[in-house]
């Protein structure tokens, strides 16, 4: 919160009431804090006119959902590659339930009852960026 102030501060021109400049990287900012601590920090920077670029572990995905409007993904592959992928949180929502329904043993059994057939998330979005 310090942070956040002190930088609102010193980019806010003189008789303006935001910042000229807002644009603020946080990188693993919330690792190592409690979600209500980390919510309540974003809500100061969000408050002070401050734009976030958080760069997060996917684990803190649900707390940038909170805090920014866009996602790019970054993947290493086995051969040590790094790609990157912008992705909708309508989309990351959408991978999310297609992995749950893959994993749970109930669905799984009643798309087989019913002739479904599943395809891993991995494998669709391969086919459909080739």
């Amino acid at each position: 919160m310090v942070v956040a102030s002190a930088l609102a501060y010193v980019l806010t021109p003189k008789g303006a009431h935001r910042p000229s400049y807002c644009s603020v990287m946080l990188d693993e900012a919330f690792s190592n804090t409690s979600d209500d601590l980390a919510k309540r920090v974003l809500k100061v920077f969000r408050e002070l006119g401050l734009h976030l670029n958080l760069i997060t572990p996917f684990k803190n995905v649900e707390l940038a959902r909170s805090a920014v409007q866009s996602a790019v993904v970054v993947e290493i592959d086995t051969d040590s590659h790094s790609h990157l992928s912008e992705v909708t949180w309508r989309e990351i929502d959408r991978q999310r339930l297609a992995a749950e329904m893959e994993d749970d043993v109930e669905v799984r059994a009643a798309a087989d009852r019913l002739n479904i057939s599943f395809e891993p998330v991995a494998t669709r979005l391969q086919n459909a960026s080739a």
